[in-house]
């Protein structure tokens, strides 16, 4: 992982494939051989180690005391900012959840709003209500984006990706500039350094990419 310094911004870009004893990412040939290879104990210590990285980056996003965080997503309503809003909604850290689309997001938030749990739920669509989704949040994930389709090369995704996600850094700079971003949209080792190069234009930012939980 990068990290670059400066003041104020922070991304976060991480894998969530654990891996065994530093070694990946696994097929599955080659993590049946390392399990033949490696202890049981040594299998259990290398599992605490990434559950401990993935409790430690969590605890960067965990509100202070009783507040309750507001969490944008953008993107969601696509095949993975839906199931990723519905897994939010269900958070008892999240108080307010806005989610933005370029259509489609009152469906979404509708029924998410049928789920008893205590965090509001408001749905925003189109360029015009960006701004207004992003006010006040402490929190921003992005799986905006298309899918890499069969036929498409990375630089075809990349050239659609990395437009979207340089709207809605823009937008995330100007309108919740502390707000921690995460970014799922793909290629996303093209996409964190376009959006951490934006957010240094607009005001001499420090991006921070969190630590991947595989190394190697």
């Amino acid at each position: 992982s990068a990290q670059q310094e400066g003041k104020g911004k922070y991304i976060c870009c991480c894998s969530a494939r654990p891996t065994i004893l530093g070694r990946s990412p696994l097929t599955p040939e080659r993590q049946v051989s390392n399990e033949k290879r490696a202890p049981a104990y040594l299998r259990l210590s290398a599992l605490q180690s990434s559950m401990d990285r993935i409790k430690k980056i969590a605890g960067h996003f965990l509100p202070v005391g009783n507040a309750k965080a507001k969490v944008a997503v953008l993107g969601a309503a696509g095949g993975i900012g839906q199931p990723l809003s519905l897994l939010l909604k269900n958070s008892s850290y999240i108080g307010e959840l806005s989610l933005y689309d370029v259509a489609n997001t009152a469906g979404v938030a509708c029924d998410l709003s049928h789920i008893s749990t205590a965090s509001k739920v408001k749905g925003y669509s189109g360029a015009g209500q960006l701004h207004e989704a992003l006010r006040g949040c402490q929190l921003v994930v992005i799986p905006a984006g298309v899918p890499r389709k069969p036929g498409m090369t990375r630089d075809d995704l990349f050239n659609i990706n990395a437009g979207i996600v340089a709207v809605l850094c823009e937008a995330i700079s100007a309108t919740c500039p502390d707000a921690w971003v995460l970014i799922i949209s793909n290629p996303v080792n093209s996409t964190v350094p376009i959006a951490a190069e934006i957010f240094k234009r607009a005001g001499g930012a420090r991006t921070q990419t969190a630590p991947a939980l595989q190394e190697g």
